[in-house]
Order: C-alpha cells, then structure tokens, then sequence
C-alpha cells in the first residue's frame, strides 16, 4: 500500500474506474488459460464481469432487449 500511496500512476490505476470489459493484460491471460484447456478464446472476445449479479445481468441484456420485457409483461 505504501508503494501506491507514493506513486500517483499507481495510486490511479488502482482507484480509476476499470475498462467495461475488464483490463487487457486480465483478458489476455484468461485467453491464454482457456488455450491450454484446448478452448482458445480471443482475447478482445472475454468480458471480465465483477460477480454473479453482475454476469447474470450481463447474460440478460446480451439475449433479451427492452421490447422483449415490455410484451412479457404487457
């Protein structure tokens, strides 16, 4: 914690609002996991979600859009 309290760049990077889809470096090391698991998955394809809510959320509004809740509901 001393090292960011001192270094402005570091201090930013770690308070600053993140990417939506997660930091670069994250994704590229989540690809290059999925790849020895034999599922390569490009990089820019990964989304880095921030829980479960947040996922489930994500999953919903990449399938369903507001027309499609509005006639369920109406």
């Amino acid at each position: 914690m001393q090292s960011i309290q001192h270094d402005p760049e570091l201090l930013r990077a770690a308070i600053d609002y993140q990417p939506e889809a997660g930091l670069t470096w994250q994704r590229e090391v989540i690809a290059g996991w999925l790849t020895t698991l034999g599922r390569p998955v490009p990089a820019d394809e990964l989304v880095i979600n921030q829980g479960g809510m947040h996922g489930i959320f994500l999953s919903l509004s990449a399938l369903l859009s507001p027309v499609s809740v509005w006639r369920r509901n109406g």
